[in-house]
């Protein structure tokens, strides 16, 4: 898994405040890579990915309509809370 992140996406859009709604998000996936005892982290520069074959363990989530509507729920939240004003 590659995650490619900027350095404002934790912000409001207008870049003056944290937008606690995607920090915990961050947080969250964070603490579950960690969990994971197939999965190691590592920058670039430190160690550059390789390619590897597809097993059933590094499938995607299937869908869960009750998943999705909580990230829509959050989304709309946050805009609200750290959209532009």
């Amino acid at each position: 898994m590659t995650l490619v992140s900027h350095s404002f996406e934790l912000l409001s859009r207008d870049r003056r405040k944290i937008n606690r709604i995607v920090r915990r998000r961050f947080k969250r996936l964070c603490a579950a890579l960690e969990r994971m005892s197939c999965v190691t982290t590592a920058t670039y520069a430190d160690r550059p990915p390789m390619l590897t074959t597809r097993t059933h363990a590094n499938l995607p989530l299937p869908h869960n309509p009750l998943r999705t509507l909580h990230r829509y729920t959050e989304q709309a939240v946050a805009n609200v809370l750290y959209g532009a004003r």
